[in-house]
Order: C-alpha cells, then structure tokens, then sequence
C-alpha cells in the first residue's frame, strides 16, 4: 500500500511523472522525492522513496480515501486482515486514521476482539 509498483506495459500510468490515471494519483499525492540514506532518521524513513519507489502522502485525505476504498473491496471480497509489511515507512498516525475509516465503513472487524 505504501509504495506505488512498477507499471505494467498496457497501463497509462507515468510512474517518473508521479502520474498513475487509473487510481487516479497525480504528482500532488506522492511526498517531495527524497533518497533514505540514514534510516535512524524518522522523517527520511516514513517520507522519502525506498529504493526509487514513489512514496503516496498520507497525509492527504484524497490518498487515504483511495487506500480505504481498496481495502474495503478487499473485506467484501472475504479478505479477513491485512499485514503492513511497510508500516515502518508510515507515519503512526496516518495508520491510525485509514484504519480508524476501515473499521468504521465495515462489520466485519470488531476493535474488541484479536481474531488472530
């Protein structure tokens, strides 16, 4: 979720221009690119590119809408929990906030219960 992947050949999108009309994300959603070169550095780590992947903002609420309604057609579709392998590379809050809207748009996740 965290990191917008390589284009296939038949897409629109122009990943080098931070342009994916699909989503649609454009330059506006992605933080200012940035290298992570010291990862003891909080804000290297959670706001620049790893490895030359673009890094989504969100921070913004356009991009956590997006990220929501994905993962909400996951949960109709079955999908019982989600492992964020990137979370390291998250800002805590902006996690708390697209869960806090996941859990509040489904029935199917109980805050109470650890279903794992």
């Amino acid at each position: 979720m965290k990191y917008v992947f390589q284009q296939k050949k038949s897409c629109r999108a122009d990943p080098a221009a931070r342009s994916f009309p699909a989503v649609p994300y454009s330059v506006t959603d992605f933080n200012t690119p940035c290298g992570i070169y010291d990862y003891s550095d909080r804000y290297q780590v959670r706001n620049c590119e790893l490895v030359g992947l673009r890094d989504l903002n969100q921070a913004v609420p356009w991009v956590r809408d997006r990220m929501v309604e994905f993962l909400d057609k996951l949960v109709e579709i079955g999908v019982a929990g989600f492992r964020v392998d990137a979370a390291k590379h998250m800002w805590p809050g902006d996690l708390d906030v697209i869960f806090d809207i996941l859990m509040r748009n489904s029935s199917s996740f109980d805050k109470t219960e650890n279903n794992f």
